[in-house]
């Protein structure tokens, strides 16, 4: 059966360091003039939000080198590898909401600078509102769960994206739509597998996922 949750405005808090991280600045000093932007921005887009996700629980069957999940059957050593341990999966979609890709769009037409300010605030806010919903999954489990894992991180294939979608009926529930190149709409928005149990569980996902250690945005 598949579960809506929603998260109050209020209740999301923005990381500036998050926000620097990704605006490429990791242990260089923003000045202030770029930190008060941030603030700026930050006012409007968090006024704007329209936190939504869908999510459904389903049975997980490791087999040789197959996943099998609901109607996902597929091969992927790295996703494999990730979910090593667990009985279930939850699939999920979230989502901050069109708005703040309208505030993205406002700010290229006024400046490039403020474009990518506002592009790095809403990556930081809809990774926020993905922890969120993970340790909501934690608790409701009672289970630790394993970092969350999506279409594109290492082989498991970018194409799962839409099947994610379809499970949780994204496009009903939260209003999450595909292009036909794979993008989401609103763009920012992230479906993913969370694996239920297991060794080394770890509610949160990101960079705790990617081999990638030179990247100029990875977390310490």
């Amino acid at each position: 059966m598949i579960m809506l949750e929603t998260l109050k405005n209020r209740e999301l808090t923005i990381d500036k360091k998050e926000v620097l991280r990704y605006l490429g600045y990791g242990k260089k000093q923003a000045d202030e003039p770029v930190l008060k932007k941030i603030d700026t921005i930050a006012e409007q887009m968090k006024k704007s939000l329209s936190c939504k996700a869908s999510y459904e629980k389903y049975p997980l069957i490791l087999m040789d080198d197959m996943i099998c999940f609901g109607s996902i059957k597929t091969k992927s050593a790295d996703l494999k590898k990730n979910l090593s341990g667990c009985s279930d999966v939850i699939v999920f979609c979230a989502t901050i909401g069109i708005d703040a890709d309208r505030i993205i769009s406002k700010c290229g037409i006024t400046s490039p600078a403020d474009m990518v300010i506002a592009q790095a605030l809403g990556a930081t806010l809809i990774e926020a509102w993905c922890d969120i919903l993970c340790e909501r999954f934690c608790k409701m489990e009672g289970k630790p769960l394993k970092p969350r894992f999506s279409p594109g991180y290492g082989d498991f294939p970018l194409t799962m994206q839409k099947e994610l979608l379809n499970m949780v009926d994204a496009s009903r529930k939260v209003g999450v739509t595909l292009t036909e190149s794979l993008l989401m709409m609103p763009s920012k928005s992230v479906s993913a597998v969370v694996g239920i149990g297991g060794e080394d569980g770890h509610a949160k996902g990101g960079c705790k996922n990617c081999d990638n250690k030179n990247c100029p945005y990875r977390r310490d």
